[in-house]
């Protein structure tokens, strides 16, 4: 076995890359693995590593792309906190890599659309699938049940910001009144897939799964901070938001609204600037990787005139 290298892009997940050689068993011969465990201090919305593994099984039995789920260790003493062992498929994470490479190369519309038709099938998973008996639906409205939880993130940062503060006002005045439950993943955005060659070979980080109004994912993967600075192609950086919703609705995903869309796109950067401000809050106390929660942190000026622009427009 070489030794385990930690795999670069994880800001909220350690992901050790492992190469192993097999005797017998299951796996004979040479395997190539992740381990995902926490950092020293995790995100209040990571779950935790028992309840994502059971997500990433119950999604992979339904067929979306993501790497093979193997082995579940909760024994603190094999490396001190509990941890999942999965296969490591061939690609590149990087947002701005992947926004560039489809824009040379020409796979940006070929990528939405598959990327569209794993999303359509995610969302088909409604409560009561097999796995998933583990996500609890308790709240009637996903949208206020959102802001009640980022208020509660927010208070320990002693932050003043008034345009965060607007904007949870805001949301809840508008807070949409119709929904339709079912799995969301709740980061589902350029950076979270492995692509190869153009391909995708994997949807990664499932350790925000939950039950949700479908247009969550579909608003985060649209929002401004995701598109690798191709904001004239609204879906992840790779093609216009009419096209993906086009391909989302072939693949069987229900009608898009393009209201709620917008909403929820508010939601995502009101979201990613408290994210931020945590990720910050654990570069100070001296977690890792340093730079990526620096690089975090120092994104939130941005994502709130985005906030301010969007609220004033919307």
């Amino acid at each position: 076995m070489d030794p385990p290298k930690l795999l670069p892009g994880g800001a909220v997940q350690q992901n050790w890359a492992l190469d192993v050689e097999f005797t017998g068993g299951q796996f004979p011969g040479h395997q190539r693995l992740v381990l995902r465990a926490n950092f020293q201090t995790p995100l209040p919305a990571s779950r935790p590593k028992a309840a994502e593994f059971a997500v990433l099984c119950a999604v992979a039995a339904a067929g979306v792309t993501v790497p093979a789920p193997l082995w579940l260790c909760e024994d603190p003493d094999v490396i001190g906190q509990p941890f999942f062992v999965m296969q490591r498929r061939k690609g590149n994470t990087a947002a701005r890599v992947l926004v560039a490479s489809a824009a040379r190369d020409g796979f940006g519309a070929g990528l939405a659309d598959r990327l569209a038709r794993e999303l359509a099938l995610i969302h088909s998973l409604t409560p009561g699938d097999e796995g998933l008996a583990g996500l609890d639906k308790s709240s009637s409205s996903f949208a206020l049940a959102q802001i009640a939880q980022y208020r509660d993130w927010l208070a320990p940062l002693e932050t003043d910001s008034e345009i965060l503060l607007t904007a949870f006002n805001w949301l809840e005045r508008h807070a949409p009144s119709e929904q339709r439950t079912c799995l969301v993943h709740r980061d589902f955005r350029s950076g979270n897939f492995l692509v190869d060659g153009g391909r995708l070979t994997a949807i990664l980080d499932w350790e925000f799964a939950d039950w949700g109004d479908p247009h969550e994912d579909i608003g985060w993967f649209c929002a401004t901070c995701w598109r690798a600075g191709r904001d004239d192609l609204e879906a992840g950086g790779l093609v216009r938001r009419a096209a993906f919703y086009r391909a989302y609705e072939k693949a069987g995903g229900h009608p898009v609204d393009a209201n709620a869309v917008a909403y929820w796109e508010i939601m995502a950067h009101l979201r990613w600037a408290i994210i931020a401000r945590q990720q910050g809050v654990r570069a100070a106390q001296g977690d890792l990787p340093q730079h990526e929660l620096l690089e975090a942190a120092a994104r939130v000026p941005a994502l709130e005139r985005n906030i301010a622009a969007m609220i004033v427009t919307a």
